[in-house]
């Protein structure tokens, strides 16, 4: 069983059943910084299973969102 750490748990709650950019996910999470957004709530969300990217295969797509899996939806309180 993997551990949902608080991260996981805001993130996932943040983005709930829409299709987020990064800067939404900022906003909603209120946190400032792309980059703290991107390595400690977005790859391991990712990495874990329960984000995934509209465009898998480009990472940097100008138009990237991020959305919740079934294993994410799961977790949204």
């Amino acid at each position: 069983m993997v551990q949902v750490t608080v991260q996981l748990q805001r993130l996932v709650n943040a983005i709930k059943e829409d299709a987020c950019t990064v800067s939404e996910i900022i906003r909603r999470l209120q946190l400032k910084g792309r980059n703290n957004v991107v390595v400690n709530y977005l790859k391991p969300a990712i990495e874990g299973g329960y984000v995934l990217r509209a465009y898998p295969d480009k990472p940097n797509h100008p138009n990237q969102r991020y959305y919740l899996s079934e294993k994410g939806l799961k977790l949204v309180k």
